[in-house]
C-alpha cells in the first residue's frame, strides 16, 4: 500500500501526508514508526521552504538597487571647540531612505522584516539587535549585533536605547539583504582618506557577532562613529584587535573545558 501511495500519489510532502494518514489509521503502526514518518515530513517541509526562500531571495536581489548616502556626519573641525566650524566626516544611507526603496520589493517576494533586542550582560551592559528576514513559505534568516547604549551629545538611557537600536536595525538590514550603496566601489575617498571596503566591514561585523564585542565602545576606541568611518591604513588593527578577543574567549573556554 505504501508503494502504491509513493508511486501514483500528488508531490512529495502529500504523498507523505497520505502514507502519514494511512499508517495513523493502521492498528499495527507502532508509534516510533509513526513518529519517523512525521519527522520526514517536517524535513521534507522544511526544505521545501528553505529552497523556495532562497528562489525568491536571488530574485530579489536581482532587482535590489544601489541606494544612495543621502545622510551627512560633520563633526567640530577644531576638537576643542566643539560648537566652532564643521567639517563633513562621511555620508551614509538614512533609514527611512533603505526602507523607502526596500519595502516594495520586500513585499514583493513574500518578504518581511521584524526586529527584537535582547539584553547584553558583558562589558557594561545594553542590548543585542537581532533583525530576522522572514518569508512567506515559513523559512527565515537572522543576523544579530550587541550594542551598547549610546550616550552621546547627553543622551539618557532612554534615548541611548532608541538610538542603539535605531543602529542595530539599520545594519542587521544591510547584513541580510547584502545591501550595496552608490559609490562603495570607491570605498570613499574623501579629503584624500581611504576608508573601510565592504568586505572588510563585513568581516569586522562577523567579529563583533562572534566575539559579543560591545560595537559602540569598540568604534569609540577605534575614535570613529560607523564601521563606515574606519580609514584603510586602521582596518588591520581594527580586525586584529577582534581576532585577538576572539582567541582568547577560545583559549579560556578550552581551559574551562578540561578543568
Amino acid at each position: 500500500m505504501v508503494n502504491d501511495l509513493v508511486s501514483t500519489g500528488p508531490p512529495e510532502s502529500i504523498s507523505l501526508l497520505n502514507i502519514i494518514a494511512e499508517a495513523a489509521r493502521n492498528p499495527d503502526t507502532n508509534v516510533a514508526s509513526l513518529q519517523a514518518l512525521l519527522q520526514m515530513q517536517r524535513e521534507v517541509i522544511a526544505d521545501q521552504s528553505k529552497a523556495e526562500f532562497n528562489r525568491d531571495y536571488a530574485a530579489l536581489q536581482a532587482k535590489l538597487p544601489r541606494i544612495k548616502k543621502d545622510g551627512t556626519v560633520e563633526y567640530a573641525a577644531d576638537k576643542n571647540k566643539p560648537d566652532g566650524p564643521k567639517k563633513k566626516a562621511f555620508n551614509y544611507a538614512k533609514w527611512e531612505s533603505i526602507d523607502t526603496i526596500i519595502r516594495p520589493l520586500l513585499l514583493e517576494f513574500g518578504f518581511s522584516l521584524t526586529f527584537d533586542t535582547t539584553p547584553r550582560a558583558a562589558d557594561g551592559g545594553g542590548l543585542v539587535v537581532t533583525g530576522t528576514l522572514l518569508h512567506r513559505g515559513g523559512h527565515s534568516k537572522s543576523a544579530s549585533i550587541p550594542l551598547a547604549l549610546e550616550n552621546a551629545g547627553g543622551k539618557n538611557n532612554v534615548q541611548g536605547m532608541g538610538s542603539s537600536f535605531s543602529y542595530g536595525k539599520r545594519y542587521t538590514t544591510i547584513m541580510l539583504l547584502n545591501i550595496v550603496f552608490e559609490g562603495q566601489d570607491d570605498d570613499g575617498y574623501n579629503a584624500g582618506l581611504r576608508f573601510i571596503t565592504d568586505d572588510k566591514k563585513q568581516e569586522i561585523i562577523k567579529l563583533l557577532q562572534e566575539t559579543g564585542a560591545d560595537t559602540l565602545a569598540y568604534l569609540r576606541h577605534l575614535g570613529v562613529e560607523s564601521l563606515d568611518q574606519i580609514e584603510h591604513k586602521n582596518v588591520t588593527a581594527a580586525i586584529n584587535a577582534l581576532v585577538a578577543k576572539k582567541k582568547k574567549m577560545e583559549t579560556k573556554k578550552n581551559e574551562g573545558s578540561t578543568v
